[in-house]
């Protein structure tokens, strides 16, 4: 089974030798599957985390206008 959604990253914590990763997703971005998820509570899972956004700058030179 597969579930593709979109959360933040809230928070991250090591405790007992284990990372615990909380992720938040807005209630209107996870209508119809949040059965799903809470079908999947306690089974391993394959997780690929990737940004959705990334930021950079572009370098511009005023003196060429």
């Amino acid at each position: 089974m597969t579930i593709e959604f979109y959360p933040t990253l809230k928070s991250t914590s090591m405790s007992s030798g284990k990372k615990k990763i909380v992720l938040e997703v807005e209630k209107h971005l996870a209508k119809g599957i949040l059965g799903l998820i809470d079908d999947l509570e306690g089974e391993r899972l394959r997780v690929t985390l990737e940004k959705q956004q990334y930021r950079y700058a572009i370098p511009f030179d005023k003196s060429n206008d």
